[in-house]
């Protein structure tokens, strides 16, 4: 099925690697011209968007930014349109910051630290790509990343990231209501156990024990997580909006 995407021009923050580089690739088999924005490992990054890049009939493009950085989002944004073009499709997948610590231990400055990297960069990322989008009259779409913590809670010392990942799914809601209007659609994705070299992998014996707790007895593979993201960034998918898509491969049921 053709999506109808080919030539737009994603941004996907984290794009270089585990989901982010699933989605990257995703879109870019659909034809999008993409900009996989990565943090750090630059020799990985972008040698994993060059592989992308060869496989796709669109394009992977790697861009150095750290969007948790006050200047990060202008940067990415202004980087990517004078290099690609204006962004039409915004992917917020990047996260970072949460040490785990138990709640009665948590200091402001770690519940901050874990703010800013897992939901801040989410809303300046979204407010400039509504900005630019408003101000020259063009649709969008933007889909970001919730976890499964934030519906049901399977794990301890991280209360920074649950309470961030729900007010991802919140955040969305609100940019829906006010933007779809616009023809800026904005959705949200929760995703299960996924393969990637950083978290799970074959042979790892934490992969290996949360098997037994997959209803499919498997892990998704990045490009499974990217496929959806693809489809809720087409045209053909107009009547999903402010939604969080559980994509967790029945861990939540």
């Amino acid at each position: 099925m053709d999506l109808m995407i080919e030539g737009k021009v994603a941004l996907v923050t984290g794009g270089a690697k585990g989901i982010g580089a699933g989605v990257s690739e995703a879109l870019a088999q659909e034809g999008c011209r993409v900009a996989a924005v990565y943090r750090s490992d630059p020799e990985g990054s972008e040698a994993a968007c060059r592989a992308m890049d060869e496989r796709s009939r669109g394009e992977v493009v790697p861009f150095r930014f750290d969007v948790t950085d006050p200047d990060g989002p202008d940067g990415a944004f202004d980087a990517v349109r004078e290099a690609l073009g204006p962004v039409d499709i915004l992917v917020n997948n990047a996260c970072g910051g949460c040490e785990l610590k138990p709640f009665e231990q948590m200091a402001m400055a770690d519940w901050r630290r874990g703010m800013a990297g897992a939901l801040d960069h989410v809303f300046a990322m979204s407010n400039r790509f509504v900005r630019d989008c408003r101000a020259e009259g063009r649709p969008g779409r933007i889909v970001s990343f919730s976890a499964k913590a934030a519906f049901y809670q399977n794990g301890r010392d991280k209360s920074h990231y649950v309470a961030a990942k729900g007010a991802i799914a919140s955040l969305t809601r609100a940019i829906a209501k006010e933007e779809t209007e616009h023809g800026i659609i904005a959705n949200a994705v929760v995703p299960g156990y996924v393969i990637s070299d950083s978290h799970y992998h074959p042979g790892d014996a934490d992969y290996e024990a949360k098997l037994g707790l997959l209803p499919t007895h498997r892990f998704a593979e990045p490009i499974e997580i990217g496929r959806l993201v693809a489809f809720l960034c087409s045209p053909m998918c107009t009547q999903v909006i402010g939604a969080t898509i559980d994509c967790s491969g029945g861990t939540m049921i």
